[in-house]
C-alpha cells in the first residue's frame, strides 16, 4: 500500500509539474516571444496592412509622375547607386526594403516582422524610449497643424496634398478605413511602438556611426546593421513558435558588437 501511495503521490507531482512547465495558450496564438503573445489575427493584419502600403505607396508614386519608372528603379535613383554595378551590402539593403514594402509577405514573412518589431519594442523600453498614446497623437495633431500652415501659404504644395487625400481615399475605403485619419486612430498602439522603435533607431545610427569600428556611416550600412541588431536581440529572447508551418528566418549576417547602449544622450 505504501509503494502505491507513493506512486501515486509521485505521478501527481509529475503532472503538476509538467503543467507548470507547458503553459497553454488559446488557439489562435503562433509564438510567444519574452512572455508577449503573436496571433493568427495580428499575422493576417501585418499582411493586409502590407497590402495597404503597397498601394498607398503605387498611387503617391504615380501622383509624383513616375509611372514610366518601376518603384526599384525609383529607389535606387533616390540612393544614387547602378543596377549594375550593386555591392552585395546595397543589394541586401534593397532587397530589404523590397521585402518589407513592395511585397506582399508571406504569413511566416509577417510572422517574421512581428518578432523582431516585438523584441525592437522591447529593447526600446528597456532604453527609455516608450511613447505614450497620448503623446503620439500630441505628435500627429501637431505634425498635421504644421503641415498644413505650410501648405496654405504654396498653392501648388496644397493642390498636391488635396490630390493625394482624394486619390488615397477610395484606397483607405478598400481596407475598412475612413480615410488616413480613421488609419491612424485605429492603430495608435502600434504607432507608439513604433515611435519608441524610431527613436531608439536614431540613437542607433549615432552609435554606429561614432562609436563603433570598421562600420561605414552611410545610410545602406546603417540600415544593414540595423536588422542585424534586430535579429542579434531575436536570438537573444525566449521565443516559443506554437505552429509548425512558421518558422524564424534570418535576414542579415551576424552581429559582433554585443547589446548597445542606446539610451538618449543629453
Amino acid at each position: 500500500m505504501k509503494l502505491i501511495r507513493a506512486g501515486v503521490f509521485f505521478l501527481m507531482a509529475a503532472l503538476i509539474l509538467s503543467g507548470c512547465a507547458s503553459q497553454n495558450y488559446p488557439e489562435n496564438v503562433v509564438a510567444v516571444i519574452n512572455g508577449e503573445t503573436i496571433t493568427q489575427e495580428e499575422i493576417d493584419e501585418a499582411i493586409n496592412e502590407g497590402k495597404l502600403h503597397i498601394d498607398l505607396t503605387e498611387a503617391l508614386r504615380l501622383l509624383n509622375g513616375e509611372n514610366s519608372m518601376s518603384q526599384r528603379d525609383a529607389m535606387l535613383q533616390a540612393f544614387g547607386v547602378d543596377e549594375g554595378n550593386m555591392t552585395s551590402g546595397q543589394k541586401r539593403f534593397f532587397e530589404g526594403i523590397e521585402r518589407s514594402s513592395a511585397k506582399i509577405p508571406t504569413a511566416n514573412d509577417a510572422l517574421n516582422s512581428l518578432l523582431v518589431e516585438e523584441v525592437l519594442y522591447q529593447e526600446a523600453v528597456k532604453q527609455g524610449h516608450e511613447a505614450s498614446i497620448d503623446r503620439v497623437k500630441q505628435i500627429l495633431e501637431e505634425s498635421k497643424r504644421i503641415n498644413l500652415e505650410a501648405m496654405s501659404q504654396d498653392e501648388e504644395a496644397l493642390r498636391e496634398y488635396n490630390e493625394y487625400v482624394e486619390k488615397t481615399a477610395s484606397i483607405y475605403h478598400q481596407y475598412g478605413f475612413t480615410s488616413e485619419e480613421d488609419y491612424l486612430s485605429k492603430r495608435m498602439d502600434r504607432t507608439a511602438q513604433a515611435m519608441a522603435i524610431n527613436t531608439m533607431n536614431y540613437e542607433f545610427d549615432k552609435v554606429m556611426a561614432d562609436k563603433l569600428p570598421g562600420v561605414d556611416s552611410a545610410q545602406i550600412e546603417r540600415g544593414n546593421a540595423w536588422e542585424d541588431y534586430g535579429e542579434y536581440l531575436l536570438s537573444k529572447a525566449k521565443v516559443k513558435i506554437l505552429k509548425p508551418e512558421y518558422q524564424i528566418q534570418h535576414y542579415g549576417e551576424s552581429w559582433s558588437h554585443g547589446r548597445l547602449n542606446l539610451k538618449a544622450k543629453p
